[in-house]
């Protein structure tokens, strides 16, 4: 069975959603990958990985990133990193990944943080348990090379089970695509619409509440 490791290159690690898409800025696509018939939960696809799964994290994570983040068992971490939940500030709010990380973070911290919308640090991250392991940045492939092997000694197939009966224990109520919803539409508000522009052309936004 092995393992399902999650990096990224670039300067982050993962920054969510397209935010000019989201305004209404689509470039052409030319890939030859088919539209799918619905959305996408993200949230809910990881809860189906009947394996280990590991987030190696070697760049900042900001928005839409920490459903990776939350969908894995283990995130091993640059303890250098920061954290941000920034959609507030566009006028938004985190609807899924609010959903995923209160399934290991204190549901009150988790809503002080989509509300203010702030950076934590690994240290902290690791702290409220979002973050599994961190360590110096030239740590990072031993730390998860050992972890690894540690997951590789044991049964795959009572693992696997094991995942498959705790997916059907905790996450059979359909919340993301609700919130999926939700999202959508939020982004119809005149506030949605006044923190993209404002993202887009670098300015602060004028919310009115609307």
């Amino acid at each position: 069975m092995g393992s399902t490791i999650f990096e990224a290159r670039g300067t982050v690690f993962c920054a969510g959603a397209d935010l000019n898409a989201m305004s209404g800025d689509i470039e052409p696509n030319d890939s030859t990958i088919p539209f799918p018939n619905k959305d996408i939960l993200i949230g809910e696809l990881f809860n189906k990985i009947y394996k280990p799964t590991i987030a190696v994290v070697n760049k900042d994570v900001y928005a839409g990133g920490f459903l990776i983040l939350a969908g894995c068992l283990f995130v091993v971490a640059n303890n250098k990193l920061n954290f941000s939940l920034p959609e507030v500030k566009r006028g938004l709010f985190p609807m899924q990944v609010m959903a995923s990380l209160i399934n290991i973070m204190p549901k009150r911290k988790v809503l002080d943080w989509c509300v203010r919308g702030y950076s934590i640090t690994a240290k902290e991250a690791h702290s409220l348990g979002l973050l599994s392991h961190i360590c110096s940045k030239d740590k990072i492939e031993s730390v998860t090379n050992k972890l690894v092997e540690e997951i590789k000694e044991n049964s795959p197939k009572a693992i696997s089970l094991g995942l498959e009966a705790y997916d059907n224990l905790y996450n059979t109520n359909n919340e993301h695509e609700y919130l999926s919803e939700m999202l959508n539409k939020m982004q119809q508000n005149d506030d949605a619409k006044e923190g993209l522009s404002a993202f887009k052309e670098k300015r602060k936004p004028n919310w009115t509440g609307n």
